[in-house]
């Protein structure tokens, strides 16, 4: 059953807005975005995966020089694993704002809420390295 898609970012002039679509696409052809929730589960799962790919994007873009590729795998009919790869070895590491009210700081909190396993994979071929989550309805 796994399907992959994989996105190639360059030349996007907004990354998060191509992966969000990309990634809407692959979930609505997967039946992730059918809104009878007895078939589905969670309505909201949608939701939580394409904020998380935005979450994935915008840390990339960032904090490590920008995104490389998304890819999006269908792993079971209720759970999926989205994957951002960047050109830095440097890993993320979840800031802790400081104060009430600031802005940023939060994505990997988030990415840490929502999805049921998320990690960091280094690729030896190259510089760089993967974020990636996987999250289930």
């Amino acid at each position: 059953m796994p399907e992959i898609r994989r996105l190639a970012l360059g030349g996007f002039t907004n990354e998060v807005a191509a992966g969000r679509g990309f990634t809407r696409a692959a979930l609505t052809d997967w039946g992730w975005t059918d809104t009878n929730q007895h078939l589905s589960g969670r309505p909201e799962a949608t939701d939580d995966v394409l904020l998380v790919v935005s979450e994935l994007l915008s840390n990339a873009s960032r904090h490590a020089g920008g995104t490389l590729v998304l890819e999006a795998r269908r792993l079971t009919a209720r759970s999926v694993r989205v994957e951002v790869f960047d050109r830095s070895s440097t890993l993320p590491t979840p800031s802790s704002p400081d104060y009430a009210g600031q802005t940023g700081g939060y994505g990997l909190r988030i990415v840490h809420r929502l999805s049921t396993r998320w990690g960091v994979t280094l690729r030896r071929a190259s510089p760089g390295k993967s974020v990636w989550a996987e999250l289930s309805r």
